[in-house]
């Protein structure tokens, strides 16, 4: 199956709601807004007592961050904290987006097939294909069930790609519902969680003029 995003427009045959039943607004909307400010991209995200937001290396801004939070309510067992790391992409250098199985496509996005340095992005029994629409980005992703590990350890896991050129945000996430405890099911929480997310113009640069003006006396 070859899925595409080009512009806001969506294939038909691309799954928006993979493997998590009907898809409810889990409250992100209400919540406060954090922005984030990572090397290319500038972005928010609902945030909650509890939610963290964590560099991922020391550089500043970072490339990447990771996210930390309870997203499904009352007890659970196997799911307590989802971590959800994101990492951000110039859509110029779609070399770099390998590893993401989505390429650019008549003007557009695309599903990546098998290709030399993409093995693994074909649709077989334990992946399915995301597409997500936020507020002003389009998204691509790809979800698996890992299976090379003992059945109780066998869980869910999502990659995915916002697309607001020039900038690209992946994320990726795993432990998402384990195949011994199916009811505990972290996806459609997460998925609702990303499609909060909005793009966000940067800071602009402070001028010479403007930054000499801002400077303490002496």
């Amino acid at each position: 199956m070859r899925c595409c995003l080009a512009g806001m427009l969506l294939c038909a045959n691309v799954l928006a709601s993979p493997a998590a039943g009907p898809q409810q607004a889990q409250g992100f909307a209400d919540l406060p807004r954090q922005r984030v400010e990572l090397k290319g991209c500038t972005f928010e995200l609902p945030m909650r007592k509890g939610f963290q937001i964590r560099p991922a290396e020391d550089d500043a801004p970072p490339q990447a961050v990771n996210f930390y939070g309870k997203l499904i309510a009352g007890k659970t067992v196997r799911i307590d904290e989802t971590r959800i790391t994101f990492a951000c992409y110039d859509s110029n250098k779609p070399d770099a987006l390998r590893g993401y199985c989505i390429k650019p496509a008549d003007g557009g996005w695309v599903q990546a097939e098998n290709e030399p340095g993409r093995d693994g992005c074909d649709e077989g029994p334990y992946v399915k294909h995301v597409a997500l629409r936020g507020s002003n980005w389009v998204g691509l992703g790809a979800l698996e069930r890992r299976t090379a590990v003992p059945e109780e350890e066998q869980a869910l896991s999502l990659t995915i790609c916002l697309i607001k050129e020039p900038s690209v945000l992946c994320a990726n996430t795993s432990d998402l519902q384990y195949e011994v405890r199916p009811k505990e099911n972290a996806l459609p929480f997460v998925l609702d969680y990303l499609r909060n997310i909005t793009f966000v113009d940067p800071p602009a640069p402070l001028s010479p003029a403007s930054a000499a003006g801002s400077a303490p006396s002496p």
